[in-house]
């Protein structure tokens, strides 16, 4: 029978994620391994007290009389651990489900309205950065649920904090805006730069450590990666001072995107169409920017756009 064209899935690409979804992301999620070790120990102890329960009735026992009310009553207690875990776990995945969402969409904003291509063209234009004063506050959700991160694994905690906090410092530097001095010099430039790459780095991390394995978690960091690797770029090619704490940060990075680029352009077939897009822009733009020999050297769309 065909479904109606109001049905969830002619709107958003697939159908809600139904009942045995969730059950099965109750058994494999890392972020309710120890509820499913608590309701799997529940379920134990009970089967454990089943068997000895027999073995009385075998022995004719005085307690085997009792017997039937007593399994009643630890099927009770068991189904009731098993529920309070399986609630707890939705619980789990309500605030995971949430920050990644807010991350992502932060993410995507950013990569549409090509943020950070047009700060590296507004770089590489003297450091011309005007104040942009913030309007609203988008990071809604870690402003008034920042406390309920306390029941989610502790790197998990780490990478999301780490990602806010970077916004919010990235946020305040763009309302300062900065120009050039009069040799024509931004120094708050790089650094503004350097701050949207940990930014978005960090999204890209607390995305992957938020989300299970699937198309979701690969499009969304994805997506945070491409608003990072621009970033990264032009700190590669500027930050060169031997004795810059940056340049050491910024060129130990190289081998992990070395390592992860080819990674992801091997993964482009089994990708989504929306995923496969957003990869092949970053596998082109990692190529086009990177020599054989590592060295880095900007493609022209990363460049001020020549005057009509």
């Amino acid at each position: 029978m065909a479904t109606h064209w109001s049905a969830p899935e002619h709107h958003i690409g697939g159908e809600p994620k139904r009942l045995k979804f969730h059950f099965i992301r109750f058994l494999t999620s890392p972020h309710c391994r120890d509820l499913l070790l608590i309701a799997i120990a529940s379920v134990i102890i009970f089967l454990a007290i089943i068997s000895i329960g027999i073995g009385l009735s075998a022995d004719g026992s005085a307690l085997a009389t009792n017997a039937p009310e007593l399994l009643i009553a630890l099927l009770g207690v068991v189904a009731g651990v098993a529920g309070w875990a399986f609630q707890a776990a939705n619980t789990r995945f309500g605030v995971v489900d949430l920050f990644a969402a807010e991350i992502a969409t932060l993410c995507r904003v950013a990569a549409v309205a090509d943020f950070m291509p047009n700060y590296v063209r507004r770089y590489y234009l003297h450091g011309q950065f005007p104040p942009a004063p913030a309007m609203s506050d988008y990071m809604v959700v870690f402003n008034n649920n920042a406390k309920d991160l306390e029941i989610l694994d502790g790197d998990v905690v780490r990478f999301v904090t780490q990602f806010y906090v970077y916004m919010k410092a990235l946020r305040d530097m763009l309302s300062r805006g900065g120009l050039p001095d009069e040799q024509g010099r931004n120094p708050g430039a790089i650094a503004l730069i350097y701050n949207a790459f940990l930014a978005f780095e960090s999204a890209r991390q607390a995305v992957t450590v938020l989300m299970e394995e699937g198309p979701e978690r690969t499009e969304y960091a994805l997506t945070a990666m491409v608003c990072e690797l621009p970033a990264y770029l032009l700190l590669l090619a500027e930050i060169r001072q031997p004795d810059d704490l940056r340049t050491q940060r910024v060129a130990a990075r190289q081998r992990r995107y070395e390592r992860l680029i080819p990674e992801i352009e091997a993964d482009i077939p089994n990708m989504r169409r929306a995923s496969r897009e957003i990869a092949t822009q970053i596998v082109n733009l990692w190529r086009d920017s990177i020599d054989t020999n590592g060295r880095v050297a900007l493609p022209e769309r990363l460049k001020p756009h020549p005057p009509e």
